[in-house]
């Protein structure tokens, strides 16, 4: 069987009835069928031929599932790119893949022979013979390749093909979603291009319609699933937190069946005030790339008080192991390595032998490089990654562990956990936490004391604006580890009181708790700094905020040479900031100059926002600039602590804006990347001791 073949059954048992919904855009089953033919015809004129890579850059839509789709149809391979992801990832997987033709949106990241802009596709779809496109493919060639996050290195292609997506949708059938029917909705509110994407099939096949977010905002979720009565929906972690977060959230209404969760750990409490407000909807998936959410899963009803720290257990057709490392079979109550085999397993790693011969045994197990156990019951419990595991004073310490525990203190809504270099226990355990309410850094370590054995607790913990996490929300332990490692050989060049001097200067009127937040500093310590340099006649106060005078400027102007000394003598500083001046600087105004205003017949006209494309359009563009203006102030930011925070603190901005809070481009808001960005080049100019260029 083919993945043509359950398409064009669908088409013929549901025809007219909604498969497929995008805002006010509907195609029918029978429709779908017949796009993804023509289109797939189209494909294979334009010279690809089966078994070509064809990389498609596109946002969550209809345009993009038919792609997909006719890819399957026509026997071309899809490489699916993330639109979240960077033009330099885009650009890396596009030349793995060895890719003949990309289907984009916008801004193509790479050239390859043949170029498709989404604009073309209702083009190609009309000129094309409307026919079956059924070219009949070996079940165990390549269908698509699927990249791993890369949380520990380079990404690898996985191969998959139509024989493990077929498997899947069967153990989706059978395990995770047996009353799928045509009263059912799927609403893809993650990237389809990554876990969302594996509930498309299981709902076409039995006639329920799949509805599609183009973006996820709590707000938006709860407006679709209202007005579309979703049953079944997928999200990351993250996005279960953000939507618990949301007070709409408790009066919505929802219908939800399943609210199926994987990607990345979750914590316990977050679980438990789920079910306390959606009732017993969840269910956890586990798989990876490797074996695409398909190794274990726990059934809603399993969520109980004592189970939700499980993974759950096998499904259904998928055999499970532990193993030592001498490659014993391990029991209930033992830690080993998680092994799977089964149909929906990947065939290979895409031109990388020696990885896939370390990775698939010769009978078939698969080396999932994750550590659990089991319980007596046969639930399986994830303790961490292999490569994550932390050695402290030859003990092993699971960050997952320790993660859960920072995560049921009541203001941490984040928590990354990682292992620095030690000269006396050989790593000591580290955390990088991000909170819901003021908290204090020492009272989160008093509180894994009691909690914790002693070699698992965290000796430092520090409190972030957010943590880098990959474009499917899998926390990225690697980056927090090096800006760990990092930040331990620098210091901040001015001290604490003069650093809220220079904060003030960059924010010109602020509270002591807006200037912890440029700084990093404890707001307690701030207020300290702040109600000295009010008796000394270098801060001026006046109802809780704070402004500097003329002596704080003259302090500061009398310290910067001397504390930026180094910096200013370094020419990679040199050329960083003047490539940050005539280039992304420059475009960053032109964007939120755009952002305000629009041309409209010619004239420029203020920017109501009614045009969400539009504004979607700015966001996008100021993403890669702020990702390019990381890589241009590497030089800076490696030396200069608070120069980091500003480019953490700009990423934090937009991804708010992405998320559909569009204040957080440019407006009141203290914020906002334009406020940020305003911030930061002040900043810049006084640590290089230049003028802010006409």
């Amino acid at each position: 069987m083919q993945i043509g073949d359950l398409i064009r059954r669908a088409g013929r048992q549901f025809g007219p009835a909604p498969a497929l919904v995008d805002g006010d855009r509907s195609v029918s089953f029978a429709g779908f069928d017949e796009l993804t033919d023509r289109l797939g015809h189209a494909l294979l004129a334009r010279g690809l031929a089966p078994g070509d890579r064809v990389a498609v850059l596109m946002p969550n839509g209809i345009d993009g599932v038919v792609a997909y789709y006719a890819l399957a149809k026509a026997g071309l391979v899809r490489v699916p790119l993330n639109s979240r992801e960077t033009p330099h990832e885009h650009a890396y997987k596009i030349d793995d893949s060895q890719a003949r033709a990309l289907i984009y949106t916008s801004d193509p990241p790479a050239e390859v022979e043949i170029m498709i802009t989404a604009a073309e596709l209702p083009g190609l779809i009309a000129g094309a013979p409307a026919g079956p496109c059924d070219v009949r493919r070996d079940p165990g060639a390549p269908l698509r390749l699927a990249y791993t996050g890369g949380t520990t290195g380079q990404p690898k292609a996985v191969v998959l093909t139509t024989r493990s997506e077929l498997a899947e949708v069967a153990n989706f059938l059978v395990d995770l979603l047996p009353n799928t029917r045509p009263g059912s909705v799927m609403l893809h509110a993650a990237p389809i291009t990554h876990g969302s994407g594996a509930f498309f099939l299981p709902h076409l096949v039995k006639g329920a319609p799949n509805v599609i977010l183009p973006k996820f905002s709590p707000a938006a979720f709860l407006t679709a699933a209202k007005k579309h009565r979703a049953t079944s929906t997928f999200m990351v972690p993250t996005m279960i937190a953000m939507l618990l977060e949301e007070p709409a959230t408790a009066s919505a209404g929802l219908v939800l069946e399943r609210l199926c969760y994987g990607g990345a750990p979750i914590a316990p409490t977050v679980l438990e005030r789920g079910i306390g407000l959606l009732g017993p909807v969840f269910a956890q998936l586990y798989g990876q790339a490797e074996a695409p959410l398909a190794i274990t899963c726990l059934q809603p009803w399993e969520h109980t008080p004592d189970r939700l720290s499980s993974a759950g257990k096998p499904y259904t057709f998928v055999e499970v192991q532990l193993r030592d490392t001498e490659g014993r079979v391990l029991g209930p109550g033992q830690v080993g390595e998680v092994l799977t085999r089964g149909p929906h397993t990947m065939s290979r790693y895409w031109r990388r032998p020696e990885a896939t011969a370390e990775t698939i045994e010769p009978d078939g197990w698969l080396h999932t490089g994750d550590i659990g156990r089991w319980d007596e019951a046969g639930y399986l419990y994830l303790l961490d990654r292999r490569h994550d595991v932390i050695i402290s004073g030859g003990f092993n310490v699971y960050p997952r562990e320790v993660e859960d525990t920072l995560l049921s203190h009541p203001a941490v809504a984040q928590a990354a956990v990682v292992g620095l270099p030690d000269e006396k226990w050989g790593e000591r355990v580290a955390a990088a936490v991000v909170t819901r309410t003021e908290a204090d850094e020492a009272d989160i370590i008093d509180y894994c004391a009691g909690r914790l054995a002693g070699f698992k607790r965290p000796r430092v913990v520090e409190i972030w604006p957010d943590l880098p996490v990959s474009p499917v929300g899998k926390s990225l332990r690697r980056e927090v580890r090096d800006r760990m490692v990092m930040a331990a050989g620098r210091t901040n060049m001015l001290d604490p009181s003069q650093l809220t001097l220079h904060a003030l200067t960059l924010r010109q009127l602020g509270s002591a708790a807006q200037l912890a937040e440029v700084t990093g500093q404890p707001e307690a310590g701030v207020g300290s700094s702040l109600e000295k340099a009010v008796g000394d006649g270098y801060v001026i106060a006046a109802r809780g905020s704070f402004m500097i005078a003329p002596p704080g400027r003259d302090l500061l102007d009398a310290v910067y040479p001397e504390a930026f000394a180094a910096l200013r003598a370094d020419p990679a500083v040199t050329a960083a900031m003047d490539s940050f001046e005539t280039g992304v600087n420059k475009q960053v105004l032109h964007l939120t100059t755009d952002w305000q205003t629009m041309e409209v017949g010619g004239q420029r006209v203020p920017n109501d926002h009614g045009d969400p494309g539009y504004d979607e359009k700015i966001i996008d563009k100021l993403g890669r600039v702020i990702d390019k203006t990381a890589q241009v102030l590497a030089p800076i930011a490696d030396a200069d602590p608070l120069t980091s925070r500003f480019l953490d603190r700009l990423g934090t901005a937009l991804t708010r804006a992405e998320g559909g809070e569009t204040d957080y481009v440019s407006g009141v808001r203290v914020d906002s990347v334009h406020t940020v960005w305003f911030q930061l080049h002040e900043h810049l100019l006084r640590l290089t001791g230049r003028e802010r260029p006409e």
